[in-house]
């Protein structure tokens, strides 16, 4: 084949794959079954990241097209409360679930958008790590494999250590006792928060320290943590209660108004009822007709019609007034209470959050302080590492540290055991 006939022919397969790139650019798709699901052998869990899909069916009903839904589509990470928030839709409660029964909910609410249901992909972009410590070569974190067991996380980790360990050494204990500290600040850190929001939501001039801060932290630590909380309290407190004075200056504004304008209509009711006896006092004293030869009387009751007139003309005003203003008092009460509203539904909001994230810093207390008397206890007992590693779980220990719910349980485990994604493997050779 000559140099300028392979020329051509790898021009028309630029050009062809071109072409198909154009197509794939303008994100329309057949319109085909979902797409095949890796690491489906557990359902959704906390820390998974999902990738979901929305396609959009085509307005020429003869096309069997879909388009890619870009404000919708993504990659969305299930939060420790087992959530996803989805732009437009909101959030979603995922944990547990499988990917299907994810897509069957959120093609129906899809219905809230479009006349037609959307067509939603739901797969995993990944998901947690598992963990292997202890005596192996390589301990860490390593890619979850679906179906994957502790023998397979072993060979990856390089096997069992092949020389023991020293564990008299204090080097771990050290380290957890970090961990521990840090969990402990945290904690604390939460409860002073909680605190601070408690005392805003009833509205106290100052903050009561929580007496488990003392406990956690001592009493010098404590205080040093307490006061950076009071201060921030002071001055979101003093902000409020400007707010609070501003709303209530606006509605003795509004209400003074009010009691102006219904003294106004009080006396232009009065002039009304003057004006009126007056005008009427010419027609009980005269006849008619008598307004056509006496000029003076004519012009006497010309001249109280005409402020009877204008009194009314007054009356209309003043009532008009009294509306407006009356509305404007409405107004000034409704902003105030709605700056209530919205200031204490935000102070409810962050004391719900505060609060899950202490269960969740409690219980991280309780794991760290756990690995520390587990480790105090092989350090007593003097436990020694085989010099010649073991092949098999049976003479060592194998186990499983394992999230359900939200508790962290440990359970034994052998080489076959199948693992799930966050599991933490610990290994320890007898």
């Amino acid at each position: 084949m000559s140099i300028s006939v392979r020329f051509r022919s790898a021009i028309a397969f630029l050009a062809a794959l071109c072409l198909a790139l154009v197509i794939l650019g303008g994100q329309a798709v057949e319109a085909t079954p979902s797409l095949p699901v890796t690491m489906q052998d557990f359902p959704v869990m906390v820390g998974d990241e999902l990738e979901i899909t929305f396609l959009d069916h085509s307005a020429d009903t003869t096309q069997t097209m879909l388009y890619k839904r870009n404000d919708l589509s993504g990659k969305y990470t299930v939060s420790g409360s087992g959530m996803i928030n989805l732009p437009i839709l909101g959030n979603f409660n995922v944990l547990e679930k499988s990917l299907g029964t994810i897509a069957d909910q959120l093609e129906d609410e899809s219905l809230k958008l479009n006349d037609i249901k959307l067509v939603v992909r739901v797969g995993y972009a990944s998901r947690p790590p598992v963990f292997i410590k202890g005596d192996v070569n390589k301990p860490g974190a390593y890619r979850y494999i679906p179906n994957m067991t502790v023998s397979q996380l072993l060979a990856l980790a390089s096997g069992y250590l092949k020389v023991g360990r020293d564990v008299s050494s204090k080097l771990p204990i050290m380290e957890a006792e970090q961990n521990v500290d840090a969990a402990k600040l945290r904690l604390a850190s939460l409860l002073s928060r909680k605190a601070r929001l408690q005392a805003a939501i009833d509205e106290k001039d100052t903050i009561d320290m929580p007496s488990e801060l003392v406990e956690l932290l001592g009493a010098s630590k404590a205080q040093d943590l307490f006061q950076k909380q009071i201060g921030v309290y002071k001055q979101s407190f003093d902000l409020w209660k400007r707010r609070v004075a501003l709303d209530k200056a606006k509605i003795d504004l509004a209400a003074a108004q009010v009691r102006t304008v219904r003294e106004l209509i009080k006396n232009v009711s009065e002039e009304e009822a003057a004006a009126v006896e007056a005008y009427n006092d010419w027609n009980k004293k005269y006849l008619p007709k008598y307004f056509d030869v006496s000029r003076e009387a004519a012009e006497g009751r010309r001249r109280d019609k005409q402020a009877l007139i204008e009194t009314r003309r007054k009356a209309k005003e003043a009532t008009a007034n009294f509306y407006a203003t009356q509305s404007n008092l409405a107004e000034a009460q409704r902003l105030a209470n709605e700056h209530d509203l919205t200031y204490f539904s935000s102070l409810a909001g962050d004391l719900v959050e505060t609060e899950q994230n202490i269960l969740d810093a409690q219980m991280s207390l309780e794991t760290a302080k756990s690995r520390v008397a587990l480790l105090q206890k092989e350090n007593e007992v003097g436990l020694q590492a085989s010099n010649t590693g073991k092949k098999s779980g049976k003479d060592g220990i194998l186990s499983i540290q394992r999230r359900q719910g939200r508790e962290l349980v440990v359970l034994p485990a052998e080489e076959v055991t199948q693992i799930k994604p966050g599991d933490i493997i610990e290994v320890s050779l007898l």
